[in-house]
């Protein structure tokens, strides 16, 4: 009983862990098309995600996606301040 627990509770860690990936992917897809609306070419994205990484996104865990995330909504939030300025 209590070792069908544990499987159980690990189970459903595993599902919450692969949930947060998706939504992270789904953002920095969401946040990488946004920065080619702005201007930023798909090589300057990729160059900016390998700063980060090496690894491809779909390799990434929950902690480095959400690295990924944050240094390229900080790029993004530089280009929506310079588009302000213009």
């Amino acid at each position: 009983m209590f070792r069908d627990a544990i499987l159980n509770a690990a189970q459903e860690n595993h599902q919450d862990m692969d949930d947060q990936r998706e939504t992270l992917l789904e953002s920095i897809i969401e946040i990488k098309e946004e920065m080619v609306s702005l201007g930023y070419s798909p090589s300057e994205i990729e160059y900016f995600i390998q700063k980060v990484t090496t690894k491809k996104l779909n390799q990434l865990d929950v902690d480095e996606l959400q690295s990924v995330q944050i240094a390229l909504h900080r790029h993004l939030d530089i280009a929506k301040k310079c588009m302000n300025v213009i």
